[in-house]
């Protein structure tokens, strides 16, 4: 990918983030309110006296959570409208890359799960007065959370190849979200999850990148060695995107071929 297409890919989305946003605002607030339904679940059964310690465990769970279910949302259920509107075929007559396109949605991703995370946190710190320190290595919170951004743009990305070649739209794809949330070592720590469910925690890869944010955001001590963890995280991270990519360029071949079915709903 060579700079022009960089900067038009990053203008297309920038653009498309300022005439919708409030769009973009309204699933900000829409999963704040959702959140904050979940949270005041949580407060009535929590001793008040584990308030100050939970919840900012909590926190860093939602927030990591908020993450990837906007890539699911913004990127995987985005390809109906990608494909629907003919774009599929207008950038392959240009030789560019569908995948391109698509990891630039990262741009409201992002924005809206940091617009969503900043209302949590106020939300979080006008129930309970969440103070403190909230950040204890910054280099490794940044480490933690672009490996945890990668995995879920990849994960988006997988979803978005497979409703390229079975016409199913992505949110109906994606099964895993709200266990990899419970059990996948996001909402709680590994070594907080009961056996055997804290092994299987560690089969799933966003427990890694998900541990290093814990520990540098509030010190929380990681199930394995530091090292270990970000080790381990990299390399997952790594395969996570290189299978994203080799997925989307299967299903771009098969479009090519094949052409591509309209997206279906219920």
């Amino acid at each position: 990918m060579n700079l022009n297409e960089v900067k038009a890919i990053l203008w297309l989305h920038i653009i498309r983030l300022w005439r919708y946003r409030y769009s973009a605002i309204n699933i900000a607030l829409n999963t704040t309110l959702w959140v904050t339904i979940f949270l005041l679940g949580a407060i009535m059964f929590m001793p008040p006296e584990k308030l100050p310690s939970g919840m900012p465990l909590v926190f860093w769970g939602i927030a990591m959570w908020t993450i990837l279910s906007n890539c699911v949302f913004l990127i995987g259920a985005w390809t109906n409208f990608y494909i629907s509107m003919g774009f599929i075929e207008e950038h392959m007559l240009m030789n560019i890359s569908s995948s391109k396109i698509l990891v630039g949605r990262a741009v409201t991703g992002l924005s809206v799960s940091t617009i969503a995370i900043i209302l949590i946190y106020f939300v979080l710190s006008s129930f309970i007065g969440l103070s403190g320190k909230v950040i204890s290595d910054p280099i490794l919170l940044i480490i933690g959370l672009t490996l945890f951004i990668i995995m879920s743009l990849s994960y988006g990305l997988i979803l978005s190849a497979l409703s390229f070649r079975t016409g199913v739209p992505g949110t109906l794809l994606d099964i895993s979200n709200f266990i990899v949330f419970i059990i996948g070592g996001i909402a709680t720590p590994v070594a907080m999850l009961p056996k055997p469910i804290n092994l299987i925690a560690l089969l799933i890869p966003y427990s890694y990148p998900a541990e290093l944010v814990r520990y540098a955001s509030i010190g929380y001590k990681p199930y394995m060695p530091i090292n270990m963890e970000l080790l381990i995280g990299v390399i997952l991270t790594t395969a996570m995107a290189l299978i994203s990519i080799y997925l989307m360029k299967w299903a771009e071949t098969y479009v090519r071929w094949n052409g591509v079915k309209a997206i279906g709903r219920m």
